[in-house]
C-alpha cells in the first residue's frame, strides 16, 4: 500500500488522466472543422503527461511528495481544465451540438477530479501516515464533497444538485466497497475467491457474501442504473430490457455459489451452467471496453461510472474461476469431454443469437414479401416481427454501430442482428412504417401523401438568368449553360435560396458549379442520399453548401446556403438537349434553342435492349389504341378500426349513381378477407392494416381479355393504408389504368398517378379519366405529352450508349423502376449516373467548401453504396469513442502483465 503513494506512482496516476485526454484529442475527435488545432492540443497534453512523469522518475526515491509538491499538480489541473473548457465553448458554438461539447467537458471534468483525487489521497496519506483503507474517507468523500456544496451554494444550489450530490455520497460508498473487495483479492485471493476445499464456515460465507456482491448484486444495479431514464432515450448505455438480461446474471451467479461437489456429473454440469455465464459476462466486457475511459467521469462526476467496471470484475473473476475448475477436471482424466463441455459452453449463447437471428430473417424475409405482393399467402409470425421491427426501429437512430453509448440499442449485438436481419434487403423507415401498419395495426408515420415542393427565402431573388447554348457535334447534342445571380435583399444573414426547376422532356442535367468566395467550384456528382444529408449537416453549421437533385420526374430542386446581409452569389447547371425546350425557373421560361449546327441523328424512336424511347413528338402521330370495357374494383377497407359497414353503402351508392355494370367488391385486411358483398357476412376481421397494395398487385395481375381494371379505394383515411409499393413493370401494364382513386363521401374521386409519366391531377372528379391511348406494335402506349418507355425485358443492368441523351434515357427508364430493383442494381443506375455524369433521381449534384466535407461526402457515400446504411439518419459532425480495437489490445495487454506478475491461482 505505501508504495502507491510513492511519488513516481502518484505521478503515473496524475499523468496517465491527462495523457489519456491527449489521446482522446489526438484521436478521437473527428470530422469536424479545425481538427488540427485540436491534434495539437492533444499533443500538448500529451507532453505535459510525459513531464509530470519524468518528474517523479526524478523524485523516485523519495518517500513521499511534499505538501506544496502535490497542491502545484491540483492546481495544474485546475489551470488544465478551466483553459479546456474555455476552448471547448468557444467550440462549442461554431461546431458541434449539445451532444458532444456535453461528452467533451464530462471528460476534462472528468481528467481534473481524477488528478484531485489522487492529490488528495496522497495529501491525506503525508499528513496522517495510515495505510489502511477506511481512514481515507475523508479524502476520497468529503473533500469533493465539499468542493461539489461550495460550488453549488456559489451558484445557489437548487433542490435537484443537492439530491446529485447525495447520489454521489451513495456511489462513493460502494465505491469503497468495491475497492476493499478487491484488496481482500490481492490479499487473499487463494482462500475467499476461489477455494480449493470448503471447511470452514466462515470461508464458506465470506465466499458466498463476495460471489454474491460481485456476480449478482453489482450487474442487477448496473442494469437498474442504465434504465433509470436519465436521459431523453430512456436509458443510458443500452437497451438490455430483454428478460434474458435479467435472468441471466441470477442463474450465473447460483452457478458460481454452489460449493464444489465430490460428484463428477455434478461438477460437469455445474462448470457447463457457468461456461453459459461467462459467455454472457464477457459480452458486457467486450461492450464496455470503449466506455472504460468515460467510465472515470461517472465515477467523478455523477458516480455512475463505476458500473463500467464492473463486467471487468466479474469477468476477471469467472475466468480464473473456470480456467482453475478447467484444470481441476482436466487431472480427473475427462480431458476431452471437460474440453468439449468448455467449448459447448462458451458457444451456447452465441449459437442461440445466431439461431434466432435465421429464424427472424426468415420471418421478416417472408414480411417483405408479402407487403411487396409476391407472397399473399404466406404465413407471418407477428410477435416475431414486432420485436425484429424494435429493434430495426431504434437503429434508425444510431449512425454508426461503434457508437455503443446509445440508450435505443444493444451494444454490438444490435448491429450484428441488424446485419444479418437485412442481409437480403436494403430497409428503409417507409418499409418499417408499412409493416407496422400491415401487420401490428401501428399507422402512426405512414405517410402516402404526395411530397410538398420546397418553398425558399423570400428574401433571396433570382435577379438574372444567363443562356447560352453550343452544339457537341461528338454526341451529336447541345448544351446549355443556365447560369443564375441570386441576391438577399434583406439585411439578414443565414438565408437560404431554395427552389425548383421545372425540366423539359428532351433534357438532362450533365453540370453544376457554385462560386464560394471568389473560386468558382465544380460540383460533385454523389450519391442522393449521402449529398442531401451532409447538406443538411453543413447547413446546421452555417457553411457554405450548394445541391441540385431531382424532386420528382419532372422537377429539379435547387438549395444555396448560406447569403450573408445583401450578398449576391452565383450558380448554374449545364444541360444537354436535343432540340427546342423550355425550362422554368421562378419568374422566368427560359427558352433552350439550338444553334445553326441541326442535330443529325433522329432521337424519335430509340431503341436498345430491352427498351424502346418514344419521344413525345412521335407518340402523338400514332393512331389511336383499340377500346377496352373498364371493369371496376372497389377495394374496401377491413381494417381493424374501419366502419365497414359504413363504407360497402359508400361503394354500393357510386355503382348505383354511375350505373356501373362490370364491378367487383373486395374486402381488404391484411390479405383480401372476401369478394363479392354476398361473402362480406362470412369474413374474418382481424387487427392488420388496409394492404391497398397487395390487393392492387393481384388485380393488375389478372389477365382478363379486353378489359382494363379501374381501381377505387374506399376508406375513411387513405393515409394510413399500405398504398403501392413496389409494383415494378406492373404499373405500366394498362395505360388506360393511368390513375387508382379514393372515393370520398360526396361520391367524388380523388385520382392517384400509377401510370409513370401520366399527368398529376389535384382536382376532384365523378368519373374515371380517360386517357389518350395510341398503339405502337399492338402495345399500348399514353400520349400525355412527355416520352414513354416500353419495358420489352427487364433492365437489370446499365450499357452506355455512348451518346449522352440515349444514356440519359437509359437511366431514367432504370429509375422509374426503382422500387423493384435491389441493392446491386439499384447500384447500377448510381454508377450509371457517375460514369456518364448526368443526374439522375439517386445522384445529386453537391459544392462543399472543404477537403473535409468531400471526404465526409465520400465515407457517407460508400455507407450507403455498400448497403452499411440500412436505414436513413442523418449525418452529423461526431467525437468518436477509442477505436474499439486498441481499447481491446491496452486491456489485453495489462491483462497479460497482471497474469505475468501475479497469476490466478492454481
Amino acid at each position: 500500500m505505501k508504495q502507491l503513494f510513492k511519488p513516481l506512482s502518484v505521478c503515473l496516476g496524475i499523468a496517465i488522466p491527462i495523457l489519456l485526454l491527449g489521446l482522446y484529442w489526438l484521436m478521437g475527435v473527428k470530422n469536424i472543422e479545425n481538427e488540427r488545432g485540436f491534434t495539437t492540443l492533444g499533443i500538448v497534453l500529451m507532453l505535459i503527461s510525459g513531464g509530470i512523469v519524468l518528474w517523479g522518475y526524478r523524485k523516485k526515491e523519495e518517500e513521499e511528495l511534499s505538501k506544496v509538491a502535490l497542491l502545484i499538480l491540483m492546481g495544474l489541473s485546475l489551470v488544465l481544465g478551466l483553459g479546456m473548457i474555455g476552448v471547448l465553448a468557444n467550440w462549442a458554438s461554431s461546431v458541434v451540438g449539445d451532444n458532444q461539447i456535453f461528452t467533451a467537458v464530462c471528460i476534462n471534468i472528468a481528467v481534473i477530479a481524477i488528478i484531485n483525487l489522487i492529490s488528495c489521497i496522497a495529501f491525506s496519506y503525508s499528513i496522517k501516515r495510515e495505510r489502511q483503507l477506511g481512514k481515507y474517507i475523508e479524502a476520497i468523500v468529503g473533500l469533493p464533497f465539499f468542493i461539489y456544496i461550495g460550488v453549488s451554494i456559489a451558484n445557489q444550489i437548487g433542490g435537484e444538485l443537492l439530491a446529485i450530490i447525495f447520489v454521489i455520497g451513495g456511489f462513493y460508498s460502494l465505491l469503497l466497497l468495491i475497492l476493499q473487495v478487491l484488496f481482500i483479492l490481492k490479499r487473499d485471493r487463494g482462500v475467499y475467491f476461489f477455494p480449493r476445499e470448503m471447511e470452514s464456515r466462515k470461508v464458506k460465507i465470506q465466499y458466498w457474501v463476495c460471489t454474491f456482491l460481485v456476480l449478482i448484486v453489482l450487474p442487477y444495479l448496473g442494469l437498474a442504473v442504465n434504465n433509470i431514464g436519465m436521459f431523453n432515450n430512456g436509458s443510458i448505455i443500452g437497451n438490455f430490457s430483454h428478460p434474458i438480461f435479467w435472468l441471466m446474471p441470477l442463474i450465473n451467479g447460483l452457478a458460481f455459489m454452489v460449493m464444489p461437489t465430490q460428484s463428477l456429473v455434478l461438477r460437469k454440469i455445474l462448470f457447463y451452467i457457468k461456461c453459459v455465464g461467462c459467455t454472457f459476462i464477457l459480452y458486457f466486457f467486450v461492450s464496455f471496453i470503449p466506455l472504460m475511459p468515460i467510465g472515470f467521469i461517472g465515477i467523478i462526476v455523477y458516480g455512475l461510472g463505476l458500473f463500467a467496471f464492473i463486467p471487468t470484475l466479474a469477468s476477471l473473476w469467472e475466468v480464473c474461476y473456470i480456467a482453475r475448475e478447467a484444470k481441476s477436471l482436466f487431472g480427473t482424466g475427462h480431458k476431452r469431454s471437460s474440453i468439449a463441455l468448455l467449448i459447448a459452453g462458451l458457444l451456447t449463447l452465441p449459437l442461440l443469437f445466431v439461431g434466432k437471428i435465421g429464424l427472424d430473417r426468415e420471418n421478416f424475409n417472408t414480411a417483405i414479401r408479402y407487403i411487396s405482393g409476391e407472397e399473399m399467402e404466406a404465413t407471418v409470425h407477428k410477435e416475431r416481427l414486432a420485436g425484429s421491427l424494435d429493434i430495426l426501429e431504434s437503429a434508425i437512430r444510431v449512425e454508426r454501430w461503434e457508437n455503443v453509448v446509445d440508450g435505443n440499442t444493444t451494444p454490438i449485438l444490435s448491429y450484428l442482428y441488424l446485419q444479418g436481419l437485412t442481409k437480403e434487403n436494403h430497409i428503409d423507415e417507409n418499409t418499417l412504417n408499412k409493416m407496422k401498419a400491415l401487420f401490428l395495426g401501428e399507422e402512426e408515420g405512414l405517410v402516402n401523401e404526395e411530397d410538398t415542393l420546397p418553398v425558399g427565402d423570400s428574401e433571396i431573388k433570382l435577379k438574372d438568368v444567363a443562356v447560352s447554348t453550343t452544339y457537341d457535334e461528338k454526341q451529336d447534342i447541345y448544351r446549355s449553360w443556365i447560369d443564375l445571380t441570386l441576391e438577399n435583399i434583406s439585411m439578414d444573414d443565414q438565408r437560404e435560396y431554395a427552389t425548383t426547376i421545372s425540366m423539359p422532356d428532351n433534357a438532362y442535367v450533365s453540370d453544376y458549379y457554385l462560386v464560394v468566395g471568389e473560386e468558382k467550384k465544380k460540383g460533385i456528382l454523389a450519391d442522393e442520399r449521402a449529398a442531401t444529408s451532409l447538406y443538411q449537416s453543413i447547413v446546421s453549421r452555417s457553411l457554405d453548401p450548394g445541391i441540385l437533385k431531382y424532386f420528382n420526374d419532372e422537377t429539379l430542386e435547387l438549395r444555396v446556403f448560406p447569403f450573408s446581409s445583401e450578398e449576391m452569389r452565383q450558380t448554374g447547371f449545364e444541360v444537354i438537349h436535343t432540340g427546342a425546350a423550355t425550362l422554368a425557373i421562378d419568374d422566368y421560361q427560359l427558352e433552350l434553342k439550338g444553334t445553326s449546327e441541326p442535330i443529325k441523328e433522329d432521337y424519335s424512336v430509340i431503341k436498345t435492349e430491352g427498351l424502346t424511347i418514344l419521344s413525345s413528338d412521335y407518340i402523338k402521330t400514332l393512331p389511336q389504341a383499340d377500346n377496352l370495357v373498364p371493369r371496376y374494383y372497389f377495394l374496401i377497407d377491413g381494417s381493424k378500426d374501419s366502419d365497414r359497414k359504413t363504407l360497402i353503402q359508400r361503394a354500393e351508392s357510386y355503382i348505383e349513381e354511375q350505373g356501373l355494370q362490370e364491378t367487383e367488391v373486395w374486402v381488404v385486411e391484411e390479405g383480401i378477407l372476401s369478394k363479392g358483398i354476398e361473402n362480406i357476412a362470412a369474413a374474418q376481421f382481424g387487427d392488420g392494416g388496409y394492404n391497398f397494395n397487395g390487393a392492387l398487385q393481384q388485380i393488375l395481375r389478372e389477365e382478363k381479355v379486353g378489359y382494363y381494371p379501374v381501381v377505387i379505394a374506399v376508406t375513411s383515411d387513405f393515409s394510413k393504408a399500405l398504398g403501392p409499393y413496389r409494383l415494378g413493370g406492373l404499373a405500366q401494364k394498362y395505360p388506360q389504368s393511368s390513375y387508382y382513386y379514393e372515393l370520398n363521401e360526396d361520391l367524388s374521386l380523388r385520382p392517384h398517378v400509377l401510370y409513370k409519366g401520366a399527368r398529376v391531377y389535384t382536382e376532384m372528379t365523378r368519373a374515371p379519366l380517360l386517357a389518350d391511348v395510341r398503339s405502337y406494335e399492338g402495345q399500348a402506349v399514353l400520349n400525355t405529352g412527355r416520352k414513354q418507355f416500353i419495358y420489352t425485358s427487364p433492365l437489370k443492368t446499365f450499357q452506355s450508349t455512348q451518346n449522352a441523351y440515349k444514356d440519359g434515357c437509359l437511366l431514367e427508364a432504370m429509375s422509374h423502376h426503382e422500387e423493384s430493383l435491389n441493392q446491386e442494381e439499384l447500384l447500377q443506375v448510381v454508377k450509371g449516373s457517375f460514369t456518364t455524369r448526368l443526374l439522375t433521381q439517386q445522384t445529386a449534384f453537391i459544392v462543399v467548401e472543404t477537403n473535409e466535407q468531400e471526404e465526409e461526402l465520400i465515407r457517407l457515400q460508400q455507407e450507403y453504396l455498400s448497403g452499411k446504411k440500412h436505414l436513413e439518419g442523418g449525418a452529423f459532425s461526431t467525437m468518436a469513442e477509442p477505436s474499439l480495437v486498441l481499447c481491446a489490445m491496452v486491456l489485453l495487454v495489462g491483462f497479460g502483465y497482471s497474469r505475468k506478475h501475479s497469476g490466478c491461482p492454481r
